[in-house]
């Protein structure tokens, strides 16, 4: 009875595997990407970006953004949000949960502005007009405005010499700043905040809406520290500078009770960084996380203040954390597969939206409840079970230079043949965490994509020492190689 049951299966089985198909490029711009799930105050529905697959026939013309929306509790399925021919992206709510605003280009002038949209539905109405469009926003705690970055656009005798094609680019000359702005939701009216010259990178509010904290540097390039500071939202007065030793990759975050703000401290090199406390009216910063061992990609306040909900790359997996802000104490609420901080915190702190993904499927929103179970809500990848995809495996190794554990993601053919040769490629990370074990199927995680057209066998590493105490250090244009992230190989020909 047993082999009639079972032969029949493995015939299916069989006949399954022969059926599926080798993935093609047309295949990986035809995936849709996951981004930016934002969950309502009430934790009752998660918006979320959607990169849709571009169109054969404008080979010119980019993917766009759209937003969608999702009840966690997945009494409905995951539908169009803003509906235009338009994108829209960085969807945001109101404090109440009544209004969502996002960012489109959808208006006469083709930026990004920001739009506002009922909850319930409802007509998009624009509220901004920034020349060259906006970068990023925020409401306020009460809900009555919102601010904006967005950076200065052509003046009117520039627009006239660029008419008569009189339009020279001199490097570091005539900077153009992102430059903090606020709007009122009752009067329209747009207020510039940061009249100096500096570059503003990123803010957040004080709870009675009277101060931002800004990061920011003096010109707007590169720089590998930035500056944290206090200004005053009527006039824009730089009240106090906290720090100038902000990582270049930070963002600031203020608590709750008002008490202190959030953001990444940098290592004396400033290849790595930490999270670090400090006080809105001065002092020295605290470390928060400095022997953590990994890096931090995200962090949010829960509302108690006394808490922060953090996302780390550990080894090959990102992982949420909860933080003790007395003790530093870090405790693990999930292990998830992603490739960048794409989570959110509902407005009591107890449920999380994030984007979580799998060796064999790219990424979905999924939501966690406190005490409860991970939850999928959306599977926008179904014709991704009828290809045949590499198989992806976690290894570690010892540096035979320090000791140190190692991580990596080797990533082999389908068919692969344990004892058989195959050739190899290696990719390796200077970075400050390793790969993940995720998906590896768009145009920068390609082994899918690579492994079936020549059979080949993909050692994929990408390593680096860890954050921990700023032990972080970058690999030399000629190759020198650092002690903590030395690899021993041997590759088959």
């Amino acid at each position: 009875m047993k082999r009639i049951v079972l032969l029949p299966l493995f015939l299916a089985l069989t006949l399954n595997a022969q059926q599926k198909r080798t993935l093609t490029p047309e295949d990986l711009v035809d995936i849709r990407n996951v981004t930016d799930p934002r969950i309502s105050p009430d934790g009752r529905h998660i918006a979320f970006v959607v990169t849709e697959p571009g169109d054969s026939s404008k080979p010119d013309k980019g993917r766009d953004n759209n937003v969608w929306i999702v009840p966690v509790d997945s009494s409905e399925p995951a539908r169009l949000f803003a509906i235009s021919t338009k994108s829209g992206s960085s969807p945001r709510w109101s404090p109440d949960g009544r209004w969502l605003a996002f960012l489109s280009d959808r208006g006469e002038d083709g930026q990004r502005q920001i739009w506002l949209m009922r909850a319930d539905g409802g007509e998009a109405e624009k509220l901004t007009s920034a020349k060259t469009g906006v970068d990023s926003y925020k409401w306020s705690p009460d809900g009555r405005l919102i601010a904006f970055l967005a950076r200065d656009g052509a003046t009117n005798e520039e627009q006239k010499k660029q008419e008569r094609q009189n339009d020279p680019i001199y490097i570091d000359h005539d900077y153009r700043y992102a430059r903090l702005w606020t709007l009122g939701l009752n009067d329209r009216e747009q207020t510039l905040v940061t009249k100096q010259n500096i570059e503003v990178k990123d803010f957040d509010w004080s709870l009675d809406a009277v101060s931002f904290a800004i990061i920011f540097t003096s010109f707007p390039v590169f720089e590998v520290k930035s500056s944290l500071a206090v200004v005053r939202r009527s006039d824009g007065e730089l009240l106090r500078t906290l720090t100038d030793n902000v990582s270049y990759s930070s963002s600031v975050r203020w608590s709750p009770d008002s008490s202190a703000l959030l953001f990444f401290d940098s290592s004396p090199k400033g290849y790595s960084y930490w999270l670090s406390l400090v006080s809105p009216g001065g002092g020295q910063p605290r470390p928060l996380s400095k022997d953590y061992v990994g890096t931090f990609l995200a962090c949010e306040w829960e509302p108690d203040s006394k808490h922060l909900i953090a996302e780390a790359a550990v080894d090959t997996r990102i992982r949420l954390l909860r933080i003790d802000v007395k003790s530093g104490e870090a405790t693990t609420l999930i292990d998830i597969l992603n490739s960048g901080p794409d989570f959110s915190v509902s407005g009591d702190g107890r449920i999380l939206a994030f984007v979580n993904e799998e060796p064999d499927s790219a990424g979905d929103v999924w939501s966690l409840a406190t005490g409860g179970q991970p939850r999928q809500l959306t599977s926008f990848h179904p014709q991704i079970t009828s290809m045949r995809l590499g198989n992806v495996r976690e290894v570690s190794w010892r540096n035979r230079k320090d000791g140190q554990v190692l991580h990596g993601v080797l990533v082999t053919p389908p068919d692969f043949q344990s004892g058989k040769p195959y050739p190899t490629i290696v990719e390796a990370h200077e970075g400050d965490h390793a790969w993940w074990s995720g998906w590896q199927g768009s145009w920068w995680q390609w082994p899918n994509y690579s492994l079936p057209m020549g059979t080949w066998f993909f050692y994929r590493m990408l390593v680096a020492s860890r954050a921990r105490a700023g032990s972080c250090t970058r690999l030399s244009p000629i190759g020198e190689v650092p002690l903590s992230t030395t690899l021993w190989m041997e590759l088959i020909p």
